[in-house]
């Protein structure tokens, strides 16, 4: 009861805090409810100052899940909050320890980057109390909850640029990056009208954003910004300038320096990335590493993981990280997301290759992220109209038929996922040698070795062109990771003499727990095989 009444308290608070009274005003379509203001913020310390990366961080694994496609939990066809709530089980179950949310507030359209009130929760997935009770079950089962900061851009339906379109004297006039005086024309995310860019040069729009992260920091409104959201994905972090990552930065870790602050800063070259963790960023996602991996995120196949490419680019890309990077440097690395074509897709359906890039994520160092439904082989690309990223985005395959069960049905027009296409939980789920428990079982392994989670890196330099093999170890444990991209089988030789620490003789492969007979010192690893080889004496 007490913490329902403080929700009614911050909204109260929030309500009368509105100092700024939007006038009627006409624009490109038609104007929603006005957002609830913000309550003004206290000052921020100086942008100089230094904070480290949140802590819980460096044994993270990380879910990615697309609301809106997640679980339905009333039966409507739509995810929601309180379905991700009912299936924190299932993804304890897969290893998973924090849990990142694409945008969950007010937007004319299906995926959410659009927002229109930066401080509700769209109706369609639930209340703000349904993600209070969220974010409590997960804290409760020691999972994090990170939400999507869409800082650079609003939609044009918010009624911040409907003041201001067309009317240069509006107080949010400054707001927006206009390209006439009359304030009809406007850039965009990437041209895209629906999407027009914030001017962060102008300080008020900072405050509002800043103070947009600190309320979902506190959601009961009792001034204790440790147990609301655990963290911010800041999309399209190219689109903000640096000096408004390192405000924010700054602000948020003075009131809880455990919050997560992770960056999408899409680009393909490690130098480029490195500017983002001088007091702005936690970790940042790899998409240079994803790039080698996947290629073109527009063309299926033709990256490494499909069988084109080579591993020479990414293994420079991990010594170019390692040079460049500063050592609190922390990188979430993926295989795909809600912007690219599936791990299923990019490789054909090729199973072997799904737990390839499954296994390459979880022990390359960094952060883990997987993207919901890959753990049961869910396909998806582009599509050429009138859908596009909806196939990247197709509802979790819950049960074998495709329908109840939780699984959402708002997307239904050609889909990929087919009924009883052994692409779902309920088919996989008893199956012990499933794609899904595949997932599991290397998720216990990762967490059970240090090596793996946390350990220092170097490159097998003896190995063929077409692996990637390497050591991780600690103090504790050494293991060499050998993962073969080819179409063929390879032969690795294991030189003992130069592992990274005290070795045994015959080592233990962690994915069957069986000791792993070398000959002449070498290995034979299958097309698209795995080896998790642990040394340890």
């Amino acid at each position: 009861m007490r913490r329902r009444a403080g929700l009614r308290a911050r909204a109260a608070a929030l309500a009368a805090a509105l100092v700024l009274l939007l006038p009627a005003c006409t624009g490109p379509g038609p104007s929603p409810a006005s957002p609830t203001a913000v309550t003004p913020g206290p000052g921020r310390p100086p942008p100089t100052r230094t904070f480290g990366p949140a802590p819980w961080l460096r044994d993270a694994v990380l879910y990615e899940v697309f609301v809106r496609s997640f679980a339905d939990s009333n039966g409507n066809g739509v995810g929601d909050l309180d379905g991700i709530t009912g299936r924190l089980d299932y993804l304890r179950g897969l290893g998973v320890t924090a849990i990142w949310l694409t945008p969950i507030h007010p937007s004319p359209s299906y995926h959410g980057y659009d927002v229109t009130d930066y401080l509700s929760v769209n109706p369609d997935f639930g209340t703000t109390q349904d993600l209070l009770e969220l974010v409590e079950a997960a804290h409760a089962r020691g999972m994090r909850v990170i939400l999507d900061f869409v800082a650079s851009h609003t939609s044009r339906y918010h009624p911040f640029f409907l003041d201001a379109y067309g009317n240069p004297d509006s107080p949010y006039s400054d707001w927006y990056l206009w390209k006439d005086p009359a304030h009809v024309t406007y850039q965009s995310f990437f041209g895209n009208e629906s999407m027009p860019s914030v001017n962060h040069q102008t300080e008020a729009a900072n405050r509002y954003f800043i103070d947009v992260a600190r309320h979902w920091m506190d959601l009961d409104g009792d001034g204790d910004y440790t147990d609301g959201i655990d963290g911010f994905r800041c999309d399209y972090a190219l689109g903000s300038p640096h000096a408004f990552w390192k405000e924010l930065r700054a602000a948020l870790k003075a009131l809880n320096p455990e919050v997560l602050l992770l960056g999408e800063v899409w680009v393909e070259d490690p130098v480029t990335q490195a500017p983002y963790f001088e007091d702005e960023f936690d970790a940042l996602f790899d998409f240079p590493l994803y790039h080698v991996l996947q290629g073109s995120p527009e063309v299926a196949g033709d990256g490494l993981l499909g069988g084109g490419g080579f591993v020479s680019r990414l293994v420079n890309v991990v010594e170019e990280q390692h040079e460049v990077f500063p050592p609190h440097a922390v990188l979430v690395r993926f295989a795909g997301n809600h912007d690219t074509d599936r791990v299923a897709s990019e490789v054909r359906g090729d199973e072997a290759r799904m737990r390839l890039a499954a296994a390459l994520v979880a022990t390359a160092g960094g952060i883990p992220m997987l993207y919901y439904g890959d753990e049961v082989g869910l396909r998806g690309h582009k599509g050429n109209g009138p859908f596009y990223d909806e196939y990247r985005r197709e509802p979790m395959p819950w049960t074998a038929s495709g329908r109840g069960g939780g699984t959402p049905d708002w997307f239904a027009d050609r889909r990929f996922d087919r009924p009883w296409d052994g692409v779902s939980v309920e088919e996989q789920d008893g199956d012990p040698g499933s794609l899904l428990n595949f997932y599991r079982h290397l998720y216990q392994v990762r967490a059970a070795s240090p090596a793996l989670r946390d350990g220092d890196y170097e490159l097998l330099a003896s190995a063929p062109e077409d692996v990637w093999a390497f050591w991780r170890w600690t103090d504790d444990q050494v293991v060499s990771v050998l993962l073969n991209f080819g179409t063929d089988p390879a032969t690795v030789r294991l030189d003992a003499a130069r592992a990274p620490g005290p070795v045994v003789d015959q080592p233990v492969d962690l994915l069957t727990g069986r000791p792993v007979h070398l000959r002449g010192g070498a290995v034979r690893l299958n097309p698209a095989g795995v080896l998790l080889l642990d040394w340890t004496p």
